[in-house]
């Protein structure tokens, strides 16, 4: 009877921290979507004036010189947003986080040797 009782303590404690583990996770998720948006509650960060198909080339070309977005996929989710503003600030351009000509225009220069790099 001690057994059953020590095996059910055991239980009932590791279903405890499964929740608190779950609850944590949950939590940081919604401040995940908080701190980057969340491309699931309002169909995605607006593109401005870009095409998809100039979304998909300015996350190649963030690819391309080493900031990561993730599959390039034209959707403008977390790790695109979050490569645009280290890019941004890398590079002394207004850091909003967001795609848009003038980020596609830079990125195109830089890319082809003819933009000077931040200092």
């Amino acid at each position: 009877m001690v057994k059953v009782r020590g095996v059910l303590a055991v239980l009932a404690a590791a279903a405890m921290i499964g929740a608190a583990c779950s609850h944590t996770f949950e939590g940081a998720s919604r401040d995940m979507g908080k701190m980057f948006g969340s491309d699931e509650e309002d169909g995605g960060p607006a593109h401005g004036s870009l095409s998809d198909a100039d979304v998909r080339e300015t996350q190649d070309l963030l690819n391309l010189n080493g900031y990561f977005v993730g599959p390039v996929d034209g959707v403008v989710g977390p790790r695109t947003s979050l490569a645009i503003r280290t890019y941004q600030a890398n590079h002394g351009l207004s850091v909003t986080g967001g795609p848009s000509p003038e980020l596609l225009d830079h990125l195109r220069d830089v890319t082809s040797g003819h933009a000077p790099e931040a200092q």
